[in-house]
């Protein structure tokens, strides 16, 4: 049977795969595309099941003078897998091939930049994966990719293609959890033969497909990731003059239930007190609470973001500082506070840390 083309081939593996995992019970699962030829059946893969969908770019090295003959393969930045047979045939070495490489090592990232349009990879440790192409020839790329997902980390790791040839796939079995295939073929030499459509996918459908496919709960979505500080920020915020004692300071800090209360001049942001600098610069140092002011215990060293500014910023800054708290400045003027809980609860409202941030404050 040759297939009426890929989106048919998707429809039918997604078939195969609803029915195993109505007995299997795959948790968490995801659905990664080899593009270009991968993607259009991966994409009725993963809207059949309502999974995400994502892609794991890989380049075919191929042989010199016929670079349809695939003889080895690159995923990410991992080194190249190249089939051992095939260039002993062709009395070949990877030395030879270095140049080839480095060509489908820059076109990888190009693809990855274009199909991500700024969306990060999905994370891949402890789910389901479905790795998806459009058929098996050799088999060589299917394995740099298998070899690259099983380094995320995933519970199970499934390869699913329409059609295949049954040598590649048998060398297959030992690099997937389980591998699935609809039509097994001897001698398999051109994978295009079984498809009555068999036209080349373009990068512009690829992006489109990747654009329409079900979101990853677990991550932003690309609305989000683009979202501003001001959408995030808290507004209310507990601030104290130079002069105010520390016991003051700290008392402000029990009755709204924050940690920390910023040092303002005017409306202008003079230092930031934080709970841990009452107890490290003040108590731990033995001075008075009611004789020492804020402004002498105060973090001066301040690092702030603009109400225009994406979170993605705030995150940078958090992380390279050690911050669990950035002041929100507009023209010098503090606007708001953005807290590592803040930026928890939007990225990933499940997590622990988002729990714990949402939480009522323990008074």
């Amino acid at each position: 049977m040759r297939f009426r083309n890929r989106q048919q081939a998707g429809r039918l593996l997604a078939a195969e795969l609803e029915r195993l995992q109505a007995v299997e019970r795959w948790a968490d699962l995801i659905v990664l595309a080899l593009p270009r030829g991968g993607v259009p059946v991966a994409a009725e893969i993963a809207r059949a099941l309502d999974v995400p969908l994502d892609v794991l770019v890989t380049r075919k090295i191929g042989a010199p003078g016929e670079p349809e003959m695939g003889i080895g393969a690159i995923a990410g930045e991992d080194p190249p897998l190249f089939d051992r047979r095939a260039l002993k045939i062709l009395d070949l070495t990877p030395g030879e091939l270095t140049a080839e490489i480095a060509r489908e090592r820059t076109e990888l990232h190009r693809r990855e930049s274009l199909y991500r349009q700024g969306r990060p990879q999905l994370a891949l440790r402890g789910r389901t994966v479905v790795l998806v192409d459009d058929g098996l020839a050799t088999g060589v790329t299917a394995r740099a990719a298998l070899r690259r997902v099983r380094s995320e980390g995933p519970a199970r790791l499934i390869l699913a293609v329409p059609v295949c040839d049954t040598r590649a796939g048998d060398e297959l079995q030992e690099e997937a959890d389980e591998f699935i295939c609809l039509q097994p073929r001897r001698y398999l030499h051109a994978v295009g033969v079984w498809y009555e459509d068999f036209r080349q996918i373009s990068d512009r459908e690829v992006t489109d497909m990747l654009e329409r496919g079900p979101r990853d709960p677990r991550t932003r979505t690309e609305s989000t990731m683009t979202q501003q500080i001001r959408e995030i920020m808290t507004e209310r915020l507990v601030t104290v003059g130079e002069q105010t004692s520390v016991h003051d300071a700290a008392t402000r800090m029990r009755d709204a239930a924050v940690g920390d209360v910023l040092v303002t001049d005017d409306g202008h942001l003079r230092g930031v007190v934080t709970d841990r600098d009452l107890v490290v610069r003040a108590l731990a140092e033995g001075k008075d609470p009611d004789d020492t002011t804020v402004g002498e215990i105060c973090s001066e060293e301040l690092v702030s973001v603009g109400p225009d500014d994406n979170i993605d910023r705030a995150i940078d800054l958090m992380r390279s500082h050690a911050l669990r708290r950035l002041p929100v400045l507009d023209d010098d003027r503090t606007v708001g506070i953005v807290s590592i809980g803040d930026l928890a609860i939007e990225r990933d409202q499940r997590s622990a840390l988002a729990d714990i941030s949402a939480a009522e404050p323990n008074t």
